[in-house]
């Protein structure tokens, strides 16, 4: 469940303070859009070869490097001094985090005897995620906004 919640918390964060990003790299909404676009379509290209990462590294291990590599891209989308460096880190972000699911889900149905109760809690991290992200987000914005 914390796993899905960095992941997915990570990826929502951003929208709530995109009149910041506009503002602060000085870029139209359609450059933000292109941006967040591409993190999303990285985060779907990465499905895949997580299963094959899995196979080869184990689930564990790729789960760790989703986890650690979203924070480390959240991390730096907060500093990044160029807009070139922003959509580099979101489309990074979206390529760590997509590691995530389809690899919990693996471990989970090779973890527990009961299925549906684990992936159930582990669910619970997405909208856990979406009731936090948009308010901690903008929080964080208003109080101390570098490029959240």
């Amino acid at each position: 469940m914390l796993a899905f919640f960095v992941t997915y918390f990570a990826r929502l964060a951003i929208s709530p303070v995109v009149p910041l990003i506009i503002d602060d790299f000085a870029v139209s909404n359609t450059a933000v859009g292109v941006a967040l676009s591409g993190m999303w379509f990285a985060y779907g290209l990465s499905q895949f070869p997580s299963g094959i990462l899995a196979d080869r590294f184990g689930e564990r291990r790729v789960i760790l490097v989703a986890v650690g590599g979203t924070t480390a891209m959240s991390l730096l989308l907060a500093v990044v001094p160029v807009f070139p460096a922003f959509v580099l880190a979101a489309v990074l972000l979206g390529l760590a985090a997509g590691l995530h699911y389809a690899v919990a889900t693996t471990l989970l149905s090779r973890t527990f005897d009961d299925l549906g109760t684990a992936v159930g809690i582990h669910s619970l991290g997405g909208p856990l995620a979406g009731l936090v992200a948009p308010v901690a987000a903008t929080w964080v914005g208003s109080v101390s906004y570098t490029h959240l």
